[in-house]
């Protein structure tokens, strides 16, 4: 599709279009929460796609509007999905901290891990080049910076830079 013929099908809103949009075509009311209210809300709080994305979570009538969909619920639904997204992230971050705690004491309690094994296996991995680019870091500075800290002791690991 033609660059023109998106944006003429998609014109650009601002938000008290969009605000209109929703009132007058989706069927959305304004009860609770004002147009006045919800034009600030999406221009000053939080976006208006990740606000409306929630009404697909009610249903229409025949003619294709919202039935009992008040912008209020939008933005209460909205509103939880973020605490529970903090949560989430929280916890993962505290997972990965248990994880490096836990990984860190298994390898200074075991008398056959010297350090340096554990690194020159992960360097040789398959995987480790998809782990260095998934860190947005050039690879060649990363491979410098390992082989510099190990000092020649990579002389067997392989690891391939991008041309």
């Amino acid at each position: 599709m033609a660059i023109n013929s998106i944006k003429s099908s998609k014109p650009k809103m601002t938000s008290t279009d969009l605000i209109s949009k929703l009132k007058n075509e989706k069927g959305v009311e304004f009860n609770i929460k004002s147009e006045k209210e919800a034009i600030d809300y999406i221009s000053k709080v939080n976006n208006y796609l990740r606000t409306v994305s929630y009404r697909k979570n009610y249903r229409k009538n025949h003619q294709g509007k919202y039935i009992n969909l008040d912008f209020a619920y939008l933005v209460e639904l909205s509103v939880i999905d973020m605490y529970i997204r903090n949560i989430a992230t929280q916890m993962c971050i505290d997972v990965e901290h248990d994880l490096k705690v836990s990984l860190l004491s298994d390898m200074e309690n075991n008398p056959a891990e010297d350090g340096y094994s554990i690194v020159i296996d992960f360097l040789k991995s398959p995987k480790t080049n998809y782990i260095l680019k998934s860190t947005g870091q050039p690879i060649p500075l990363q491979v410098h910076i390992i082989k510099k800290m190990f000092d020649g002791v990579l002389v067997s690991a392989e690891i391939k830079t991008p041309h």
